[in-house]
């Protein structure tokens, strides 16, 4: 592996805590605890979200990855956007507005980053029941390939 794809690695490592974090708020929201919920994604965020940000941006990819790497900088912008909407938020008047356009720029990164599995294997636990038979690594979105079909966990 080279340094670019050990880079992407790690920093699919740190997106899938965030995302983690950010499913687990979501499912477990209490409206009459939402700064509880707010300082804990900004403290997950400080340790995955704004360091892959930070590594991504400073990384230079190869030729043949400009487009995987432009889309992966849109990705980690919509959580980042997904992010700031819900830690933003006045608890006591718009959180309701808040948590649905946190969701919608959630939704779009996961949309970004589900078509880019194959290239992020460190995403798959994120993606994929545990039950299910999971893509190899032969296959690639890039190359044109396609997956099997499988179960997806979101």
């Amino acid at each position: 592996m080279n340094g670019y794809q050990e880079v992407i690695q790690a920093t699919a490592k740190k997106i899938l805590m965030f995302l983690r974090t950010m499913e687990e708020t979501q499912d477990n929201i209490n409206f009459t605890r939402i700064t509880e919920s707010q300082t804990k994604i900004r403290t997950v965020s400080a340790a995955s979200l704004d360091i892959a940000l930070s590594e991504i941006h400073a990384l230079t990819p190869p030729d043949e990855d400009t487009e995987f790497h432009a889309s992966l900088i849109a990705a980690l912008t919509h959580l980042e956007n997904a992010r700031d909407a819900f830690t933003n938020a006045r608890p006591d008047s718009d959180i309701g507005a808040a948590f649905v356009q946190s969701r919608f720029s959630q939704c779009r990164a996961l949309d970004v980053l589900y078509n880019h599995r194959a290239d992020l294997p460190s995403l798959e636990t994120y993606w994929f029941l545990a039950d299910t038979d999971r893509p190899t690594r032969t296959t690639s979105i890039s190359s044109g390939d396609s997956l099997p079909a499988v179960g997806m966990r979101n």
